[in-house]
């Protein structure tokens, strides 16, 4: 809620009203029979691999690069398949666990109880897809049930020594959701990973803390039946309404976000994200207002010459993931470019990242191995334009949140590759590792607003992580090492980095 005076203050209040007022709506429409079904978090990185080798192997239909991917979208196609003559082992190991994931995440009626507890010697501040502790120690409780209606989480979390953020006890990874037909309307802090990539997202990462908002997500990711638009395929929606922190330079702003994803052939999937930071103490957010991150008229974050307020601070952007685009070799390509600012109503300022992933199998194992290359300053196929993306002039602190970028975990005006991979035993056990080179803040804008490079400088890092699967949980243990210094300096300083952590589950009785 708008913790500022004025407009500001009394729209907070009559959104807060339309909230609850809706949400009790809910309880009193028919619903669909059938699992609400919960969503499925950002941060599993081999869960993520295993749903991808399906989707590639004709199993899935649906859009796969929009996170929290809901289960309900993958519920039906994975429920006809236990055993299907033709496929390969990996898809086949891929499958089966797939399958025992489901059906303990989509119980009906029961509550689903984790513990768990962790640490870290200079927790990283560049995050991939994966989950990693944020804080030198943390642990935690995590309460979810799921029913035929509604589906619920509580996360709560203590954590000490955030580099990147103070707050000690946490509620992350919590919400409540319901079901209208086919969409999931939620209300809580959830990660959320927009894109193609694995080590970077341009437009919506895990770098930050989720920001608290109300969603609304399609449920299935049936095609459209209307013949005209037949061709999208199987497809998916989301849209964010969230608030930002306080101790900003406009304290309190609103987040919007929309993404739509869908797959018009099996081999191509594509996807469209929409971002706006706007209202806030002093902002216009009143009803004219609620609508100009939707139709994003300006993203220049400038006022005119008559003194007209900036409608935001707003980035727009598009995916495409291609499986095979030449032979038939298991690999994919793809790319994902984001725009700062607009032409005639397309995104201009590119920036974004590009890269390759394949899929091997090596001794009765499968291997997920990508490479990535990114580019965080504007006009990244030009001359660079520096100190431009994730930056406004009104919204000075920037396309943040409590920090960090909620974009790249690279921050801006900064170009890197990464090579990664992951090799998933049958049992579910795990090793991987990333790679990274990057030369970050090449503009050296002494902002102070990039936490990860204040100044320019660059970064070489190596990680290795293990997780194994227990009889009442999983064990997961990593260890790494960065090189950096100013650029066109020798030497630097080395920086060893390591992060335990163990996860409990408890079976509670009916």
């Amino acid at each position: 809620m708008v913790r500022g005076k004025g407009p500001s203050r009394r729209a907070g209040r009559s959104a807060v009203k339309r909230t609850v007022c809706a949400l009790l709506a809910l309880a009193a429409v028919p619903w669909m029979s059938g699992i609400a079904g919960p969503l499925v978090d950002p941060g599993d990185l081999a869960l993520r691999n295993d749903l991808q080798t399906l989707a590639d192997a004709g199993v899935l239909s649906g859009p796969l690069t929009a996170w929290p991917v809901s289960w309900g979208s993958l519920y039906p196609e994975i429920s006809a398949f236990e055993e299907v003559e033709g496929f390969g082992e990996a898809e086949q190991a891929a499958l089966d666990r797939v399958l025992a994931r489901m059906r303990y995440e989509t119980r009906p009626n029961e509550v689903a109880l984790e513990t768990y507890m962790g640490g870290a010697k200079a927790p990283p501040y560049v995050r991939d897809f994966r989950n990693r502790p944020r804080g030198q120690l943390e642990g935690g409780t995590r309460v979810e049930w799921t029913g035929q209606r509604f589906a619920g989480r509580i996360n709560l979390a203590g954590v000490r020594r955030d580099p990147a953020d103070p707050g000690r006890v946490r509620l992350d990874g919590s919400y409540i959701a319901a079901k209208l037909n086919n969409w999931i309307v939620s209300y809580g802090a959830l990660e959320r990973w927009w894109g193609p990539g694995w080590d970077n997202s341009p437009i919506l990462s895990t770098a930050a803390r989720p920001i608290p908002a109300l969603t609304v997500q399609r449920n299935f990711s049936d095609p459209v039946r209307a013949k005209a638009l037949r061709w999208l395929g199987p497809w998916t929606a989301t849209a964010v309404f969230g608030h930002l922190e306080s101790e900003r330079a406009i304290r309190s702003p609103r987040f919007f976000g929309f993404q739509l994803n869908f797959r018009p052939r099996p081999k191509i999937e594509v996807g469209f994200q929409r971002t706006a930071i706007w209202c806030g103490e002093g902002r216009g957010c009143g009803s004219a207002a609620v609508g100009n991150p939707l139709a994003g008229p300006d993203t220049s974050g400038q006022a005119d010459a008559v003194g007209r307020k900036a409608l935001g601070n707003q980035l727009a952007g598009g995916s495409v993931r291609i499986l095979s685009p030449f032979g038939d070799k298991p690999y994919a390509i793809y790319v994902h470019l984001v725009g700062e600012d607009t032409v005639v109503g397309l995104p201009t300022k590119l920036f974004g990242l590009a890269g390759v992933e394949s899929r091997v199998r090596w001794r009765d194992r499968n291997v997920l191995l990508y490479a990535e290359a990114t580019d965080t300053a504007c006009n990244a196929f030009g001359r660079p334009q520096f100190d431009c993306a994730y930056t406004d002039a009104v919204y000075a602190t920037g396309y943040r949140y409590r920090g960090r970028s909620l974009g790249s975990s690279f921050e801006q005006d900064s170009r890197g590759v990464s090579l990664g991979g992951i090799l998933t035993g049958d049992l579910g056990h795990e090793w991987g590792g990333t790679v990274r080179y990057a030369k970050l803040n090449r503009g050296g804008a002494p902002t102070g607003s990039d936490v990860l490079a204040p100044a320019a400088r660059n970064l070489a890092g190596l990680e290795v992580f293990h997780r194994r699967w227990l009889k009442w949980g999983n064990l997961e243990f990593g260890v790494g090492v960065d090189w950096g210094g100013a650029h066109g300096a020798r030497g630097g300083r080395t920086e060893t980095r390591a992060y335990a952590r163990y996860r409990r589950y408890i079976e509670l009785e009916k």
